[in-house]
């Protein structure tokens, strides 16, 4: 679940850019499946996309760079406002503090991305869900009393349960910049919803501007960041924010996020929206 990202930071040129152009990764097709998209690109169980990352995120942990994304370093605050403003008001109806579960957070590249700023709460627990080579690696490498990185989210919702973190347990789940990457979103919506999250942050989330349906395409993502390809899907608006209706939650806010794709006969906007459960 690799969190795709948009845009290069070319340090062989020394330049530093803290918000990349969406431009430098493109987006094509419109396929009947996920398995036709598949069979078209690559994947994302690759060791050496799961060693990119690594390096770059032990030069974070070590002080060297400020977070990274993707295994591009960041060596300038670059904060989200949209994400920033779910996570404080997750924390300011829980009493200052954050227990959250990252689905799909790589070796935590939001919470160092944040950390900074996320310091100033009575208590933080950031849980990551990731795939099998990042957990192995997270777990070796970059667990803390603060940051933990599991399988599953019944995994994660018992670590955070049990931490020395001063929070109370889990009641959040941060989807950011990767439903799009699952072949079968919906169901791991259902599985945070059957958790019992009180709050739903789902960030950097594509949605078509004028698509009538979802839609599958292939992810191609430059050499400056790794080779490599995906599937990617981009949802229609009011189908996917029905969806989360059904499983019981009602949307507190609300904004776009900084990426915008165009992809040829249609454009899609990332957004930002909290959700919070309703019964």
């Amino acid at each position: 679940m690799i969190r795709r990202f948009g845009g290069a930071l070319l340090r062989r040129l020394g330049l530093r850019r803290t918000r990349p152009a969406a431009g430098d990764v493109s987006f094509s097709g419109n396929y009947a499946s996920w398995a036709a998209a598949g069979a078209a690109c690559g994947g994302y169980d690759n060791p050496t996309v799961f060693e990119r990352v690594r390096q770059s995120a032990a030069k974070v942990r070590d002080g060297e760079a400020l977070f990274e994304r993707d295994s591009v370093l960041f060596y300038e605050a670059d904060y989200s406002a949209p994400l920033l403003a779910g996570l404080f008001y997750i924390a300011a109806h829980s009493k200052s503090s954050l227990n959250i579960v990252d689905f799909g957070g790589a070796l935590g590249s939001t919470y160092f991305q944040n950390r900074e700023l996320l310091a100033s709460l009575d208590a933080c627990r950031w849980s990551i869900v990731e795939q099998t080579g990042f957990v192995e690696i997270g777990q070796r490498e970059f667990s803390t009393d603060e940051l933990g990185v599991y399988n599953t989210m019944a995994e994660a919702l018992e670590a955070g349960a049990n931490s020395k973190a001063n929070t109370a347990a889990p009641n959040a789940a941060l989807f950011s910049s990767v439903l799009q990457y699952l072949a079968e979103p919906e169901q791991v919506l259902r599985e945070a919803a059957g958790c019992g999250f009180e709050y739903l942050l789902i960030d950097r989330t594509p949605f078509l501007e004028n698509g009538t349906s979802d839609r599958i395409t292939v992810q191609r993502v430059p050499e400056e960041i790794y080779s490599a390809s995906y599937p990617a899907w981009f949802f229609e608006y009011d189908g996917f924010c029905k969806r989360l209706n059904q499983l019981g939650y009602e949307q507190v806010l609300e904004t776009t996020a900084w990426e915008r794709w165009d992809l040829g006969d249609d454009c899609a906007q990332t957004r930002c929206m909290l959700y919070r459960r309703s019964n």
